[in-house]
């Protein structure tokens, strides 16, 4: 078996998504839903949680849905993947599972007796803005379990977190008190966070208020502008400064000159 064709995406992780509709559920998805076909691509499964929160993450990382969904990716078939849309498949660039995955897959088992490697973290729709892509009415209010939550994710032993494509970050009181709490005493096996963000608010007093254990994690700060002239920002970032984004990509790019 040729390890280097298998993708290795659903045996390094998953992805946590908030239901649009209901901020107080939480999902787990295999990967892109627009890479997926079948009865994958709305498929989702809801986390199971107590009532503060605390995200019960091992029951999606081996359910059956993803045993089944690692056999088809192992097997060759991809039945469950949208070929033709996936970029890492169209692109030829699949990223092969990691080592202790490999042993497992050359053994049939698909049930991983280790921790996930990275989990993207969607779960709390707050944000400052009220983008027509994205949602029709402001939603400035974060959950308070999204604390828990994140503290569940930051537990798991995962190695990697990319947040929040389902908000924004620096609007959210109870995901940014997570992070900031962070330790490498408390969270050894952690190495890396991604973070995107729409870029309004993360000037530097709001760096300057971000404790060291989570700045000396950031490995990338992705900023969606998705325009290029403040007439067309004011159409599709609602309530946003395209000034005030400039400013914010100045200072990421000085702290990226400095190696913070």
């Amino acid at each position: 078996m040729n390890t280097q064709k298998i993708c290795g995406v659903p045996f390094k992780g998953f992805t946590l998504v908030v239901d649009p509709l209901d901020n107080d559920t939480i999902f787990s998805v295999v990967c892109c839903s627009n890479w997926l076909k079948g009865s994958y691509k709305n498929s989702s499964i809801r986390v199971p949680e107590n009532g503060s929160g605390v995200l019960d993450l091992d029951s999606f990382w081996n359910s059956k849905e993803m045993m089944e969904f690692r056999e088809s990716v192992a097997n060759g078939s991809y039945s469950f993947c949208d070929t033709k849309k996936c970029l890492r498949y169209a692109s030829n660039d699949i990223e092969p599972p990691l080592d202790q995955a490999k042993d497992l897959i050359a053994q049939g088992i698909y049930k991983m007796d280790f921790s996930p490697s990275y989990i993207e973290v969607n779960i709390d729709r707050a944000c400052n803005l009220s983008c027509p892509s994205c949602r029709t009415n402001y939603e400035t209010i974060s959950n308070p379990k999204s604390y828990n939550r994140l503290k569940s994710v930051l537990s798991s032993g995962v190695e990697k977190i990319l947040i929040n494509a389902s908000g924004e970050l620096f609007k959210n009181q109870h995901l940014l008190r997570a992070l900031n709490e962070i330790t490498k005493e408390l969270y050894p096996n952690l190495k890396k966070i991604s973070i995107i963000t729409n870029g309004t608010l993360l000037n530097k007093t709001m760096w300057a208020s971000l404790s060291e254990g989570f700045k000396s994690l950031i490995d990338m700060i992705q900023v969606s502008v998705d325009a290029a002239s403040e007439q067309t920002y004011k159409k599709i970032r609602v309530g946003g400064n395209f000034h005030r984004l400039l400013e914010t990509l100045s200072i990421i790019g000085t702290l990226k000159k400095e190696n913070k």
